[in-house]
């Protein structure tokens, strides 16, 4: 028996909350519904690149997700669950990574996820890529590990077999990121060069998952390289995103948040400009600190919402944490 969760016509007016609160579809489109993406173009990749993707989909159902198998139609792609199960309204991810040491040239795969509860239903995902066999990186991506200060910079050699006159005359980087290309030695038709990438830009703690793009002087040109690390701010926020899930009106539910500093602190304040939510911080001075956050249901509806933790860290640190879920009213069991 598979439950679903009622229209809210009738008592929303927000077109975000009547998408994420939808019936179930007939067939199968209820599952694909879910996927943000279902086909990814990976552009030119280099030979034994580091090339992923993540295909995310949120469970806009009432009872759980659970991801039972995924298949691929080339060996060019391998899939991969991150999520077996996912939970009313969370967050899933299915990862599909391109074989660029044991592939070369045009290559293209369907992958093929399959669910098996609440119902079946397969959710058909589409890739596709170019991998030169003439360019070379090591180490495979720009990977940081933790990066605790702005100005971390790490090194990647970028090698080419074939022209005697080709060139990286471009890189192509996002905001917060700078880069210095050089040309390390050049002879015959090899070409190496050395990329420094630097981060400029800390303010936002998390992981970083960005991108590259080497502009080239052939027809094989924006060549991407990604640039992976985790940004690690004075003020460590755990969970950095809560999901309530699916409430029933009146309902309660309390999680707890880590607050985590280099240094022992005090919890100055713990805001909300949404209703509904209370919270029970310390006035003690540590190094770590548990808050329980607690939310009451009065309203039916989307829940989203940012809580803002002030510190008497150095600067006046502050960390923030972003809240989702909904409110509605139970409904019976259908066939």
């Amino acid at each position: 028996m598979f439950r679903k969760l009622p229209p809210l016509a009738s008592y929303v007016t927000s077109l975000a909350i009547l998408v994420l609160l939808a019936p179930l579809a007939h067939g199968q489109e209820w599952a694909s519904k879910m996927f943000e993406e279902t086909a990814h173009d990976f552009g030119v990749v280099a030979r034994k690149s580091k090339t992923e993707f993540e295909f995310k989909f949120k469970n806009l159902y009432r009872d759980d997700i659970h991801v039972s198998s995924v298949r691929t139609s080339c060996g060019c792609t391998t899939p991969i669950i991150q999520t077996p199960t996912v939970k009313s309204l969370g967050e899933g991810v299915i990862l599909a990574r391109f074989n660029t040491r044991t592939f070369l040239g045009s290559r293209a795969a369907t992958v093929t996820v399959t669910i098996d509860k609440p119902q079946y239903a397969e959710v058909r995902l589409t890739v596709k890529g170019t991998i030169r066999q003439d360019v070379v990186l090591d180490p495979p991506a720009v990977i940081f590990g933790d990066i605790e200060e702005a100005g971390a910079q790490q090194k990647i050699k970028i090698s080419y077999a074939g022209r005697s006159n080709w060139k990286i005359t471009e890189v192509i980087a996002n905001d917060g990121i700078s880069t210095e290309l050089k040309e390390v030695s050049r002879r015959g038709g090899r070409v190496d060069y050395e990329l420094a990438v630097t981060v400029d830009d800390i303010s936002r703690a998390g992981y970083l998952a960005d991108q590259l793009t080497l502009r080239t002087n052939d027809h094989l040109s924006n060549i991407k390289l990604a640039v992976e690390g985790r940004i690690i701010s004075p003020l460590m926020i755990n969970p950095s995103t809560i999901s309530l899930g699916l409430l029933t009106p009146g309902q309660s539910i309390t999680k707890k948040l880590v607050v985590q500093g280099k240094q022992p602190f005090r919890i100055l304040d713990v805001a909300c400009k949404s209703e509904g939510f209370t919270f029970e911080p310390t006035d003690k001075e540590s190094m770590l600190h548990i808050v329980p956050v607690t939310f009451r249901a009065d309203k039916m509806g989307l829940i989203k919402a940012e809580i803002e933790i002030a510190t008497d860290l150095k600067g006046g640190t502050t960390g923030k944490c972003s809240v989702s879920g909904a409110v509605a009213e139970t409904t019976a069991r259908v066939e």
